[in-house]
């Protein structure tokens, strides 16, 4: 589980979309971080989705702050990224965090919401080399369930 307490649903899938009309290259997936029931819509905790390790953490005025954490309990699986989250206090490069402890809370910046965006978590993983690949390929169906109106898995 990644975002506490819920299931979790792929809102935007990996590759081509189109946003305000334009064709853009979406290098990874997007998890709803919202319960469908809750009014307005609040921020939800992002938590590890296995023991980590944090490899950078950054903010963006557009897109908010991300994390880049390396998978170790599965390191074939090379560097996960997490974008739109308001990291919690004390994370900090080299720090390893257990599966399920909270990283942040989803967060939506003003250009977010200009574009029609709600809370979210944006989700990569890169391979060797940098390679983006798409991270469903690597998740349990359990832990993402399938989405039928795109056929995802």
């Amino acid at each position: 589980m990644i975002v506490d307490r819920q299931r979790q649903l792929i809102t935007s899938r990996f590759g081509w979309r189109w946003i305000n009309g334009k064709k853009n290259n979406h290098k990874g997936i997007d998890l709803r971080t919202w319960n469908i029931v809750s009014r307005p819509r609040k921020p939800q905790n992002i938590l590890a989705p296995e023991r980590i390790k944090i490899i950078d953490m950054w903010d963006n005025e557009k897109w908010g702050q991300g994390i880049s954490f390396y998978f170790l309990d599965n390191p074939e699986w090379g560097i996960g990224v997490y974008r739109h989250i308001g990291l919690i206090a004390g994370l900090e490069k080299g720090l390893i965090i257990e599966k399920g402890m909270v990283l942040g809370k989803s967060m939506v910046t003003r250009f977010m919401k200009r574009l029609g965006f709600t809370h979210h978590l944006h989700f990569e993983i890169y391979k060797k080399g940098w390679k983006i690949v798409n991270p469903v390929l690597y998740m349990d169906a359990t832990l993402v369930p399938y989405d039928w109106k795109w056929g995802v898995r």
